[in-house]
């Protein structure tokens, strides 16, 4: 207990001072001398040693007790001591970072205190494991196993502070899987928008994503590097410690400008320590932006009306669907009903949601799809092939208004099936591999004017009906074997060629389609 004691006095001698400074001092946002930034760096090198150490403890303890391998638990004393000392020589190099880097806000104190915390919580269970070989009680054990369990949990809860302060607030969960999400009740942060101004305004719509994506890992609230919020435009205007970042209409007084267009090996180029920078487009819009007068409020389209030339932005892609995080519950409860997959398209909630049947197709029919109504606005992707699906069920699939693929393939439906889809505004790709379609079906998919793709191999199309279809609709059409070379339309009004397409038995709507050139966007 003597050396326990000595231990804890010489930790809290080195750690409290520590502790008191940053509560009464907390790092201000202000760089100081290169020095002590040169030292704070070596944080980022010292720090992945303790927490391998820590890491180690509880897997040296566990294998320990069997008997073949107890010795190992004597190493664990020793790894758990020398650990504790790193941590102590990683919080002080991460204190000088702290207080020189130019970091501040709620999230850099949390991460020092996170890592003062973690040496005496490491000490205390050194105190505890010398008190178990001593006395080997219940007591002394559980007290050891907690304390130790406590210290994984803050060394887990310190390294996520540390991962936002360097890549961003929520690093740990930005590709946690969207149901993982759900069920922590994680959302997805709106955009900030200041007083007066309108929801399409172009700095919210064009200059704000730019900020969000590379800037508001060091200026945002709970780090505020340099002083300096870029959450909003209100915390723009503010500007950092050294006055405001933007001069409206003046370039050269534009500290923002300045930054952002240094050479990338500059010490005050932005983005800083390595982060991506910024691309040409996005420098040219915030030019763009502030030699327009740097307004908060004005659109895209009241910059054009005085003459405003803008480097063609690029608008945020409208929604595939609406978000269907509100229909989790509906979702899963389907799921387990109907043993169909209901599989998000990506991370983003608006991308809509793919219905799959591949693992029981002859389960599917008609009077299920009748029962995914409640959904029918989110799906956008229906994979239908070899179900019992028929022209009745068609009429469902016709409710699933913003469906942009559907795979038909070996099903029984027909042509009148078929023009039930003609709603489907959004339908792009449609698969009637070896189904009943026959060229009843070709004036139908004319009138489908958003329709890419019709693969037809097997089906009861005879290939001068394909070859009727007008470039109007401009579907991709596959029926016969391949040929040599794909023979390319001669003129705006000539007959839609047919595409070649090995045949196979199993065709998919994404098997090397020949995609007709789209018109280029004016």
């Amino acid at each position: 207990m003597r050396t326990y004691s000595r231990f804890i006095g010489i930790l809290l001698g080195l750690l409290v001072p520590l502790a008191i400074w940053a509560l009464r001092y907390p790092p201000d946002g202000r760089e100081r001398a290169d020095w002590l930034q040169f030292m704070g760096r070596f944080h980022t090198v010292l720090v992945h040693l303790p927490v391998s150490l820590i890491a180690l403890v509880p897997v040296l303890e566990l294998l320990g007790l069997r008997k073949r391998w107890e010795a190992l638990r004597h190493a664990a004393v020793f790894v758990l001591g020398l650990a504790t000392l790193a941590t102590i020589i990683a919080a002080i190099f991460g204190a000088l970072l702290a207080y020189s880097g130019g970091y501040a806000g709620e999230l850099v104190r949390e991460h020092m205190f996170g890592g003062i915390l973690l040496p005496v919580v490491c000490g205390v269970a050194v105190g505890l494991r010398s008190w178990m070989i001593r006395k080997s009680t219940r007591t002394a054990q559980l007290s050891y196993g907690a304390t130790l369990l406590f210290a994984v949990v803050v060394m887990t809860w310190t390294g996520h502070q540390g991962g936002s302060l360097t890549h961003g607030d929520g690093y740990l969960t930005q590709r946690m899987p969207v149901r993982m999400k759900t069920v922590f009740g994680l959302k997805a942060p709106d955009r900030k928008a200041s007083p007066g101004q309108p929801p399409d305004a172009f700095y919210l719509t064009h200059i704000q994503p730019i900020f969000d994506d590379h800037c508001v890992v060091c200026h945002g609230a709970r780090k505020k590097k340099g002083g300096l919020l870029l959450e909003t435009y209100s915390d723009l205007a503010k500007g950092g410690e050294n006055g405001p970042v933007v001069t409206a209409s003046n370039l050269e007084k534009s500290e923002l400008y300045r930054r952002i267009t240094l050479p990338g090996d500059h010490k005050e180029f932005m983005p800083s320590d390595g982060k991506k920078p910024l691309t040409k487009q996005q420098v040219l819009l915030i030019t763009q932006w502030i030699n327009a007068g740097a307004s908060p409020a004005k659109t895209l389209s009241d910059l054009q009306a005085e003459g405003v030339k803008v480097a063609a932005p690029v608008l945020p892609r409208p929604p595939a669907a609406p978000d269907y995080r509100p229909f989790m519950a509906q979702i899963t409860a389907l799921e387990a009903k109907l043993r169909v997959r209901l599989i998000p398209v990506s991370q983003l909630a608006t991308d809509g949601i793919i219905l799959r049947t591949i693992s029981e197709p002859q389960k599917v029919d008609d009077a299920l799809l009748a029962q995914l109504a409640p959904l029918a606005s989110l799906i956008v992707d229906a994979e239908l092939a070899r179900t019992k699906v028929t022209d009745k069920g068609l009429v469902t699939v016709a409710t699933f208004t913003n469906l942009r693929r559907l795979d038909l393939a070996h099903t029984s439906v027909t042509s009148a099936g078929v023009a039930a889809l003609v709603p489907l505004a959004k339908l792009r790709a449609l698969n009637l591999v070896g189904t009943r379609v026959d060229d009843r079906a070709a004036p139908t998919l004319r009138r489908m004017s958003a329709l890419q793709e019709v693969h037809a191999f097997g089906s009861k199309m005879s290939e001068e009906a394909l070859a009727s279809l007008q470039p109007g609709s401009q579907p991709t059409v596959e029926k016969s074997r391949p040929t040599s070379k794909t023979e390319v339309l001669p003129k705006a009004d000539a007959k839609l060629p047919i595409a070649p397409k090995k045949a196979a038995a199993t065709t998919t709507p994404d098997e090397s389609a020949t995609q007709l050139p789209q018109p280029k966007a004016p």
